[in-house]
């Protein structure tokens, strides 16, 4: 949808759809509502699989999609 709507696109001066991830993935982790756990990177060695400390992590949104769209665009618009 960003290509789409022109708002994604490095080659065009717009946010790379990388730099869109990043926000994403920021805001999930900051906001008081959402609290996306920040995983401790020591514990991630390049190798294949996921670590055994990260596979008991549990973590549940209770916010629509449409929700957490609206809440991303106050944040960034806000913050």
């Amino acid at each position: 949808w960003a290509e789409a709507a022109a708002v994604c696109g490095a080659t065009r001066s717009h946010l790379s759809a990388y730099a869109l991830t990043l926000m994403a993935i920021y805001f999930l982790q900051v906001d008081p509502t959402i609290c996306l756990h920040v995983l401790p990177t020591d514990i991630f060695h390049g190798e294949a699989g996921t670590p055994e400390q990260v596979q008991n992590y549990k973590w549940r949104c209770n916010f629509t999609l449409a929700e957490l769209l609206y809440k991303f665009f106050t944040f960034f618009a806000s913050n």
